[in-house]
Parts: C-alpha cells; sequence; structure tokens
C-alpha cells in the first residue's frame, strides 16, 4: 500500500513539472532588418506582454503549448505570431503602416491664467 502511496506523489509531481511555462526570446526587426525598439508585444488571452529593448529584443514567459504574440508598434502594420513551445530567438519582420495620424489635439487639462496675465 505504501508503494501505491508513493508511486502516485511521484507521477502527481512529476506530471506538474511538465505543464509549466518557459522563457522565450526574440527579435523584431523592421522591412530592411534594422531592429525596432519600442514595440509591444502582448501574449493574447494573458495579461503577459514586454517591450523590446533598443536593439529590438524581448523576453516573454509563455505556456508550455506555445502561444500567439499581437506585435505592434506606431508607424507600422500590427502582425500576430504563432509560437511553438520548441521556438526560441524568433525574428518577427514589421513593415510599415500607410496609416497617418491627421492631427493632433493638445490639451491644457486643468490649468486656468488669470484674464489679464494671457494677453
Amino acid at each position: 500500500m505504501k508503494k501505491l502511496q508513493l508511486l502516485f506523489i511521484l507521477l502527481l509531481f512529476s506530471s506538474a513539472g511538465f505543464a509549466q511555462a518557459r522563457q522565450f526570446t526574440g527579435t523584431v526587426r523592421d522591412s530592411s532588418g534594422s531592429p525596432l525598439p519600442s514595440v509591444t508585444v502582448k501574449v493574447q488571452g494573458r495579461n503577459t506582454s514586454a517591450v523590446t529593448a533598443s536593439d529590438g529584443t524581448f523576453s516573454l514567459v509563455l505556456p508550455a503549448g506555445g502561444a500567439r504574440l499581437q506585435v505592434s508598434s506606431v508607424g507600422y502594420s500590427a502582425q500576430n505570431v504563432n509560437v511553438n513551445s520548441n521556438d526560441n530567438d524568433l525574428v518577427i519582420m514589421l513593415g510599415k503602416s500607410s496609416a497617418q495620424l491627421s492631427e493632433v489635439v493638445v490639451t491644457a487639462l486643468g490649468i486656468s491664467k488669470d484674464a489679464r496675465k494671457v494677453g
């Protein structure tokens, strides 16, 4: 009976080790191959995200079965990338976006001045 209990406990702890998340690294580059800094990389369906460093690299903790990454940056087309659990050092290429900002509105929220000081 004790051998059966020991075997059960051993199997329980060994199976938990296989279902753990792992560290994933990658690089984001533009269409010419230059690294892109400040790109947001999110894991779909989770509260996990990262921002690329100045050399375009990022690091995330992914679930063991793989995940789908959302990669986006201002001025570039957003991209969704499927990542397997055995992938590592993935290079993601972003193309420039044709959409441009039409206008920028700057407001002074809550700032008030006397009429005689303004002008």
